[in-house]
């Protein structure tokens, strides 16, 4: 790339040209008028042209603003190449895709652990059932008559199942006392509570779990099966890209160049 000074630097020398011709001169005056005529005035003419010459010799306060802007464009258009053409994108894609692959990995023990939740949640509802069908005004409890079984009732106390779930304290007259009583009838339930698993487990619960984690490994695979052409297009379009960069970034590149040469600073 061949660069030479554009209309614009030529003008800046040019301008620059007269004005350094022009402060010699003021300068030549001055002195004469140091030695000559007026020392006071003639030094200030001296001092005064000879900074205005010296600043004219240097073009890069006059190019000050082509620059940042310049200088700007290129950074911008130089992270947006480095984006597409760098490594960044490509491992991105890479480690979301080995994310994907992990989690279908998963998948399995994710299906085994939700089976073996409903599993425990077919014993709890057993249990629930066991001791929702043992009722308080059929049972047998020390200190407890119809009148405290009609008082637990009407609290919402009816079965073993309901003891195990709220403390009967909070109802009047039941204090620590009759309470233990009470909850010790309920436990007495719970322990003969026998778990029969036999009893097939919701199958319509079972193939929801299925019918998830299927959905979640078909999503998964469909993904998967997109990342080598996702993966080889990426590598393709960054060794195009470090080829051939994009006009936008040469634009901006030449247009850089282009004001330094103008400044004189290449």
């Amino acid at each position: 790339m061949s660069l030479t000074v554009s209309p614009a630097g030529q003008q800046a020398r040019s301008e620059r040209t007269v004005t350094v011709v022009a402060g010699i001169v003021a300068i030549i005056i001055g002195l004469y008028l140091t030695t000559s005529v007026q020392g006071f005035w003639g030094s200030a003419l001296v001092a005064g042209a000879g900074f205005v010459t010296l600043r004219s010799l240097d073009l890069k306060r006059a190019f000050a603003t082509d620059h940042a802007s310049a200088q700007s464009g290129w950074e911008a258009e130089r992270k947006k190449w480095i984006a597409h053409a760098g490594p960044e994108k490509f491992e991105e894609r890479r480690s979301h895709y080995l994310g994907v692959a992990t989690a279908h990995s998963e998948l399995p023990a994710q299906e085994q652990a939700k089976l073996k939740a409903l599993e425990q949640k077919k014993r709890q509802l057993q249990m629930q059932k066991h001791m929702e069908s043992h009722l308080i005004e059929r049972a047998k409890i020390p200190k407890i008559g119809a009148g405290r079984k009609a008082t637990l009732a009407s609290f919402g106390f009816e079965d073993a199942w309901d003891v195990m779930q709220r403390p009967i304290t909070n109802v009047p007259g039941f204090g620590p006392s009759l309470a233990a009583d009470v909850m010790g009838w309920a436990r007495s339930v719970e322990r003969k509570f026998v778990f029969n698993n036999a009893i097939p487990t919701d199958p319509q619960a079972i193939q929801q779990i299925k019918t998830e984690i299927g959905k979640k490994r078909a999503e998964f695979e469909r993904e998967l099966n997109r990342a080598p052409d996702e993966l080889r297009r990426l590598a393709d379009d960054a060794r195009t890209l470090v080829k051939s960069p994009p006009q936008g970034l040469i634009d901006a590149y030449q247009r850089l160049m282009q004001v330094q040469v103008d400044m004189g600073t290449i």
